[in-house]
């Protein structure tokens, strides 16, 4: 016994190695771990990096022998090896996350760069299972002759969760990679249900103003009032804006949600047949936006609800001067309301929209001939007809909320809730997300269900929760459109 170290015994550690495998063709000159759970046994996976320019990764299992409890078996199952990864040899080797949320493997060398690659082991094939290694990005390193590579994960005051890279050579640079990103494709390649809610930021990717920096006439001209009194220019403003819309080219993000819903990216997501009602839908988009962006895909034109309209069209005005079946008062409502009466309006003038494309300053409706305006919900707004759209739009996206509610109590489903964009000023849609997020978590702590619902909140201000950090939420501080282009990218090299 050593003195100071009382209870090790150092006579009785190992004078040889329990075990030697091949690994690197030459010098191994860093190694990582990471423990694996299996049924079977505990294994380890191994990942070194040598002078050969290659990563190699095995997986080790350990047992107690049947005969000797003392001796410890250890078996190499599976070596992979991924050669010329790095243009020199690799100095630094980091195994980073867990079984549950997925281990990612960084890489450092002489060559300047640190590269990530996505590392995988099925726990589900047993002692059988091959790890998988495959690249993901990288990045160049500013210092010279780098040795070592070391990396921890720390939270920010908003709920973001980083990982920091540190290499060390002459000189140390520290670089981060965001864990949420991560946390958000690992919640997405497993959900079943996918709700997307989107605000006035998910619009402003594509070039188009929001509420924040609309022109100072905005909201003058979003009192339904200057139909009546100043129709000349409240019809060229807003035609302006269909027009805009419908000019604007969606950005990126939008093909990318119509990968995950309708183009099968999602594995696990259930699909719709044909024939399926909308309300089977697997997904639904919950919008403030009145861009009419989503209803140029067919994968989203019946599972939309956007609760304030759409101003690409305009409809018939007849019903403007109205409230809860009451004529408005007022002396220039007076004087729209006659104009009403005197008019032969019928049933098209409630149900048909105008598609308005260019600007235009004597928009009107093609069975009555009264003004038309735009299908948006204005301040002050009591018009029956774009009341009862957004309505009818709303009571068939509760009705398919109510039923993924109850799929994921009843059969054990995921529901993943992505907010995108969505700020503080007009919080309608945060609060919606909230509510089922909230509403559902609730009833999983009260039922035996083994299902989950997840909320990704995506804002580059404001992607926090308060002051207390809840389970199942994650932050992403940054613009939709690059968030989903990050979150995009790990799911394509999640991709078996």
């Amino acid at each position: 016994m050593l003195p100071g170290l009382p209870g090790i015994d150092f006579t009785t550690l190992p004078k040889s190695p329990a075990c030697v495998y091949r690994g690197n063709q030459a010098g191994a000159n860093s190694i990582s771990i990471a423990f694996v759970e299996s049924v079977e046994m505990p294994r380890v996976i191994v990942a070194t990096g040598g002078d050969d320019q290659a990563i190699s990764c095995s997986i080790i299992s350990l047992g107690i022998d049947a005969i000797n409890s003392d001796k410890v078996n250890i078996t190499i199952r599976h070596i992979v090896t991924a050669k010329e990864s790095c243009a020199s040899a690799i100095k630094g080797i980091r195994i980073a996350g867990d079984q549950d949320s997925g281990f990612r493997l960084y890489a450092v060398g002489y060559d300047q760069r640190l590269s990530m690659w996505f590392l995988k082991s099925d726990q589900n094939q047993g002692s059988t299972s091959t790890p998988l290694l495959r690249f993901m990005s990288s990045s160049p390193v500013d210092i010279k002759d780098i040795n070592s590579l070391d990396c921890c994960t720390l939270q920010g005051a908003k709920g973001e969760e980083k990982e920091y890279l540190i290499a060390g050579g002459e000189g140390m640079e520290i670089m981060s990679f965001d864990k949420s990103v991560w946390k958000a494709a690992k919640a997405l390649t497993k959900c079943n249900y996918l709700l997307i809610t989107c605000g006035a930021g998910f619009s402003a990717d594509s070039g188009l103003a929001t509420y924040e920096n609309m022109p100072e006439k905005y909201r003058e001209l979003c009192n339904p009032l200057r139909l009546v009194d100043n129709r000349s220019e409240f019809q060229l403003f807003w035609s302006r804006f269909a027009q805009e819309y419908r000019e604007a080219v969606p950005h990126k993000g939008y093909k990318i949600l119509e990968q995950w819903c309708g183009g099968g990216k999602l594995p696990n997501l259930c699909r719709r047949k044909d024939g399926d009602l909308p309300e089977s839908s697997p997904w639904w988009i919950y919008s403030s936006n009145v861009d009419g962006h989503f209803g140029r895909s067919r994968c989203f034109e019946q599972t939309i609800c956007e609760i304030h309209g759409q101003a690409s069209e305009f409809r018939c005005s007849y019903a403007t001067g109205r409230t809860q079946g009451n004529m408005r008062q007022g002396a220039l409502w007076d004087k729209w309301n006659e104009q009403v009466e005197s008019s032969a309006t019928n049933e098209e003038c409630a149900r048909d929209t105008i598609p308005v494309s260019y600007e235009r300053v004597n928009v009107e409706c093609p069975h009555c001939a009264l003004p038309a305006r735009p299908n948006v919900l204005l301040f002050h707004d009591t018009d029956e007809n774009v009341l009862k759209s957004i309505s009818d739009e709303r009571k068939r996206y509760q009705q398919w909320e109510a039923r993924v509610e109850e799929e994921v109590m009843a059969n054990d489903k995921h529901l993943v809730i992505i907010e995108l964009g969505a700020g503080l000023n007009v919080p309608a849609v945060r609060n919606e997300s909230e509510e089922v997020f909230n509403d559902t978590l609730s009833s999983l702590k009260t039922s035996s269900s083994t299902g989950s619902v997840t909320l990704i909140r995506i804002n580059p201000k404001d992607a926090g929760f308060g002051e207390i950090k809840r389970e199942n939420s994650i932050s992403i501080h940054d613009k939709a459109e690059n968030a989903l282009l990050a979150i995009n990218n790990i799911l394509s090299t999640m991709e078996e």
